[in-house]
């Protein structure tokens, strides 16, 4: 028999469920420590205004901007303020808060899409 969902929350509480079930999270303290030597660190790492803008113009204007609401058009008018970010980022060891957000949205890739697949949430 095939359950049907029409309420937002509902379908929201399935999705929750179905990625929470196949989601890890790694175990820092269970990763093994490799013999040989140790690799140079990287805190001499600069990120460049040019590196920034170049990477700015590969940004497709058609994709969704995320979270961050800064829009994916090409533009070097924000490559210095990103870039100052990026750096002090390298330099405290932090992330803003804001760059640990993502807007996931499932996308249906087989069978009918005004059906959710719950089959696997309850083997």
């Amino acid at each position: 028999m095939e359950n049907y969902y029409i309420s937002s929350t509902d379908k929201a509480e399935i999705l929750s469920e179905q990625f929470n079930s196949v989601f890890t999270r790694d175990q820092m303290d269970a990763i093994a420590h490799l013999p040989g030597h140790d690799y140079p660190s990287i805190d001499k790492l600069t990120v460049t205004e040019e590196g920034v803008a170049k990477l700015l113009f590969k940004l497709s204007p058609f994709k969704a901007s995320g979270p961050h609401d800064i829009p994916n058009q090409p533009s070097t008018e924000l490559a210095p303020a990103m870039t100052t970010l990026f750096n002090q980022s390298l330099q405290t060891g932090q992330l803003p808060q804001e760059w640990k957000l993502a807007n996931d949205s499932p996308i249906y890739k087989k069978e009918d899409k005004h059906t959710a697949a719950i089959t696997d949430l309850y083997r």
